[in-house]
């Protein structure tokens, strides 16, 4: 049985166009021959292989999408300006993140920022979208504290399912698997945090006892002791909030150790190709995660997927 918990990837390019539309006086100077966008992302470090996967090869497809229809039209040049990225390696730092977005906008003076990859990034730059008015369509983060401050950053437009709506899916296919007893994970990163204390409340409100609650580094290099913890006990349910290297690594050390519950989800890069390629599909037949795309949601986003 499989569920897809959907985002909105589409939505994001349609924001991001709406965006370039309604800010044009703000932004642009008298003589505009480019739209320059900044992005500070992870090129490097364990951030990396999601920010390729989830935003960087969008980005780039959005871009060669656009030019080759020759830009965005601006009303107020009553032509199509071409868009160029400018980009630079945060190194999955959020410091380094916060410093290069004000780089961008004060040494570059790009017109808009394309985010960072992951829930804590987007949180470190909330502030900054306020205080320079910039928008950004906030694309990888889940976040109760941001809906919380959604008043104080009214440049931030988030187009990702949040936490509630992840464990409110999971703990469905809980109950309709009779699970019993679980084991719930997560990394340290505000993700984790704020995805494993969404979901631990309802499960044990829904008579599911959680017998191990525990947390582990971002980008940790061993999961084994933790992963025969959990085996010991003998839970029905592994759930997991992390990010692709350490599902990859979580879910290697299972196999080898035998850990094998009635369900097994984790968060993301659980429906990304290297996982699918680094087990074969039928060694991930059955695990559970967070989705990224849907070609089925319409033709355009076929099309998007057969490019991608």
């Amino acid at each position: 049985m499989k569920h897809t918990v959907k985002s909105f990837r589409s939505a994001t390019y349609f924001i991001l166009l709406i965006l370039l539309i309604a800010f044009p006086l703000t932004v642009f100077s008298q003589t505009k021959d480019k739209i320059r966008i900044g992005n500070p992302i992870a090129l490097s470090g364990p951030a990396a292989p999601g920010a390729m996967m989830t935003q960087i090869r969008s980005y780039d497809l959005w871009v060669e999408n656009v030019n080759a229809k020759g830009g965005i039209y601006v009303k107020e040049y009553n032509k199509k300006i071409p868009v160029e990225i400018i980009r630079y390696d945060d190194k999955s730092d959020i410091g380094t993140t916060v410093k290069l977005v004000e780089k961008l906008l004060l040494d570059d003076k790009v017109d808009f920022i394309l985010p960072p990859w992951g829930t804590a990034s987007h949180f470190a730059i909330a502030p900054l979208t306020t205080r320079y008015k910039t928008p950004v369509v906030a694309i990888t983060v889940s976040s109760l504290k941001l809906r919380e401050m959604a008043h104080n950053i009214p440049y931030m437009f988030i187009t990702l399912n949040q936490p509630w709506d992840h464990g409110g899916v999971i703990i469905d296919v809980c109950l309709e698997l009779g699970v019993k007893k679980a084991a719930v994970i997560h990394h340290t990163d505000l993700h984790g945090i704020e995805m494993a204390t969404s979901i631990v409340p309802t499960l044990v409100g829904k008579g599911v006892d959680v017998l191990l609650y525990k947390s582990f580094p971002p980008g940790v290099k061993d999961l084994s002791p933790l992963l025969k913890e959990i085996k010991a006990i003998g839970v029905d349910a592994l759930i997991a909030a992390a990010y692709p290297g350490e599902n990859l690594l979580m879910t290697e050390q299972m196999g080898t150790i035998g850990l094998n519950p009635k369900l097994f989800f984790s968060s993301v890069g659980i429906a990304y190709p290297s996982y699918r390629d680094k087990f074969g599909a039928a060694g991930v037949e059955g695990v559970m995660g967070t989705g990224c795309w849907n070609p089925l949601l319409s033709p355009a986003a076929k099309e998007w997927f057969d490019r991608y």
